[in-house]
């Protein structure tokens, strides 16, 4: 990607760079001409970058609490058969990991999907880019 940094405002610069992180190349964020942002911003798209690299790396589905709202109150039967075809579309999830950290400007999915303790963090990216 080349152009003037102007071009790119914050929620079209946070679309890259989820998408460049998704794909495993968030590196290029490090990158002027991969990723135009003004100068003064890229330590945070780095840190929001890191981030949401880390969220995703250490993403599991059956430790989410997507997961655990699924299972709550269920029998021993039913939390075992549910782990078991989780464990099974794990790419599948990953999948909604992405789409939803994508979104992340126009949804609160994807904090059904990330550990409560990310919650504060990702909300100040959020926030960051929509102000």
């Amino acid at each position: 990607m080349n152009g003037d940094p102007s071009e790119f405002d914050a929620q079209r610069l946070y679309g890259v760079m989820t998408a460049l992180v998704c794909c495993n190349d968030g590196d290029l964020i490090d990158d002027p001409a991969c990723f135009p942002c003004p100068d003064d911003s890229r330590a945070f798209w780095m840190d929001a970058r890191d981030m949401i690299a880390e969220l995703r790396r250490g993403f599991d589905y059956l430790a989410c609490p997507r997961f655990a709202n699924s299972i709550a109150g269920k029998s021993d039967q039913y939390v075992a058969t549910a782990t078991r075809m989780a464990a099974q579309k794990s790419a599948e999830y990953k999948s909604d990991f992405d789409a939803a950290i994508q979104d992340a400007l126009n949804s609160d999915r994807i904090f059904d999907l990330i550990p409560a303790s990310a919650h504060a963090g990702l909300r100040q990216i959020l926030a960051e880019v929509n102000a």
